[in-house]
Parts: C-alpha cells; structure tokens; sequence
C-alpha cells in the first residue's frame, strides 16, 4: 500500500503513473457532466474558443485521490463557468 502511494505523490520532476489516468478521469466526468459549456467557450465559431486548464497537485495521497481532485475542479471551475 506505501509503495501504491509513493507513486501517486511525486515532487518534483515529471508527474507520477497515476496522472495521466486521473486527469483522464476528470476530463470525462467534467465533460460529461455539463458543468462546463463548450459552447460559451466560443470566440469565434470554429475558429477559435478560450481554453482552460486545471493543475491539480497532490502533496499527500492517502485514499480518495480521485474524489479530492474531482471537488478541487468543481470548486475552482464554479469561479469561472
């Protein structure tokens, strides 16, 4: 169990294994979801839109990685959307 977090919680240098697969996980559920508008993040139709990003960092994982990360997002995104 030690050593499945070590993994998880990584600084500094290049994010830890489990990341890619998380920041996977928030995208869909974000998207999915319907919190964030696609549409209202149009400048110009097909041609350009705002982008946002999201960094998530973890200094302690004991559990529940995905769920703290997931209220982060909701919390931060809720400012702006």
């Amino acid at each position: 169990m030690v050593q499945h977090l070590q993994k998880l919680v990584q600084l500094p240098g290049r994010p830890a294994e489990a990341a890619p697969v998380v920041a996977k996980q928030l995208s869909d559920t974000i998207l999915s979801s319907g919190m964030i508008n696609l549409k209202e993040l149009s400048l110009v139709s097909g041609k350009a839109a705002w982008m946002a990003y999201l960094d998530i960092y973890c200094y302690d994982a004991d559990g529940a990685l995905f769920d703290t990360a997931l209220l982060s997002a909701v919390a931060a995104f809720s400012h702006y959307f």
